[in-house]
């Protein structure tokens, strides 16, 4: 699983399927995998390296693919003067769950499963602020917007 030495990408679909993870084949150095990384190892020195060049104290790097993961580690320490990180080294997400909300949401429009001016109500009967009338009329949109009345709690996490 964390081979640093295996190549990361598949070779084209008519190679042979004998070796599922050997390093990409092409005629040309154009394309989409031309100036990826080869290996893991590639990977770890670019992310040791933007590491010291952002003054990074430590990372946890998990690759999915089809649902599996393929690669993990952690790199450096949590924070100075503390132990190493490694794959399952726990690290606040911070304010990128909003990002990560925002594009399924997105992707839930797009799908025509949800409208960003729908009620939050008609997708999640059991929301409730302290104002019920608040409760009845905020909208998706009002969520995403932070434009509910509900106030910051991030200070107090960490």
């Amino acid at each position: 699983q964390n081979d640093p030495t295996e190549p990361l990408f598949s070779s084209s679909p008519s190679s042979s399927s004998s070796s599922s993870s050997s390093s990409p084949s092409s005629s040309s150095s154009s394309g989409l995998h031309a100036n990826a990384p080869k290996s893991w190892a590639d990977v770890d020195a670019f992310v040791e390296a933007l590491m010291a060049c952002k003054k990074m104290p430590g990372l946890s790097l998990s690759v999915v693919k089809n649902g599996e993961v393929v690669y993990a580690r952690g790199y450096g320490v949590k924070a100075a003067n503390e132990s190493a990180v490694d794959a399952d080294t726990l690290f606040g997400i911070g304010s990128t769950s909003k990002a990560f909300t925002s594009l399924l949401a997105g992707m839930m429009v797009s799908e025509n499963k949800m409208s960003f001016d729908g009620l939050v109500r008609q997708y999640w009967p059991q929301f409730e602020l302290r104002d019920g009338t608040a409760s009845q009329i905020v909208t998706m949109r009002d969520l995403m917007a932070h434009r509910t009345g509900v106030p910051r709690h991030d200070t107090a996490l960490w």
